[in-house]
């Protein structure tokens, strides 16, 4: 299958340092009828959350993460998982989100301890003897709704989707000001990690993100 240990995900995500890494499970319902696939951005505590109609059926599991996740594609650069068989897909995954796939050591849930903190939330909702069936898409997303709005401690008692959107708007205020220098070109995603996040047309290459903000702020401020 291909699988990629967590022992291999870089330090950066480990020590939640970076934004756009997210950590993935499903809860089920009573004996083990229907599931909720979740989904928790490290770094903010953003939380997806999705019925899953065949339950923890692995290709349609991936349709739904892919779903949930476009509209951020631009901002997943790891996800995690445990070993549970609805995430055979993760090569699918990986592929179509352009992104990184870890897997957590078997029986080792706190490597995902986030997710783990966010699914106990969740059941407060829901509790663990609910029949999904008794839910509908609307009232998952409201659950979603009022989780994101909770301040955390871990935030500062800041609310996940404030962090969320901050995060976001942050990086696409920086990459305006990339992207309106014309001596600059940006590096896709996932060419970041190797030697050169920018360069200048055509030859000589700017060597780090500071000196990339003297050509932005020259040209655009």
């Amino acid at each position: 299958m291909g699988k990629v240990s967590i022992e291999q995900r870089p330090e950066i995500i480990n020590q939640k340092q970076r934004f756009g890494d997210w950590e993935i499970d499903t809860i089920v319902g009573k004996e083990n009828k229907g599931a909720i696939l979740t989904v928790t951005e490290r770094k903010t505590g953003f939380l997806l959350m999705k019925k899953l109609p065949k339950g923890k059926n692995a290709k349609a599991l991936a349709k739904e993460l892919f779903s949930l996740l476009l509209p951020y594609k631009e901002h997943v650069l790891s996800i995690t998982s445990d070993n549970g068989t609805e995430f055979y897909e993760h090569k699918w995954i990986a592929q179509k989100l352009d992104t990184d796939y870890f897997f957590a050591h078997p029986y080792s849930s706190w490597e995902r301890g986030l997710n783990e903190y966010t699914n106990k939330l969740i059941r407060q909702y829901i509790p663990k003897k609910e029949v999904f069936t008794n839910y509908t898409d609307k009232q998952i997303l409201d659950i979603q709704h009022k989780l994101n709005r909770r301040p955390r401690k871990l935030l500062n008692f800041e609310e996940p989707f404030s962090m969320f959107y901050k995060m976001i708007n942050y990086k696409v205020a920086f990459n305006t000001r990339i992207y309106a220098c014309p001596y600059i070109r940006r590096i896709p995603t996932h060419q970041k990690q190797k030697k050169n996040v920018f360069s200048k047309s055509p030859a000589k290459k700017i060597q780090s993100r500071e000196s990339c903000l003297i050509y932005t702020r020259h040209y655009t401020d």
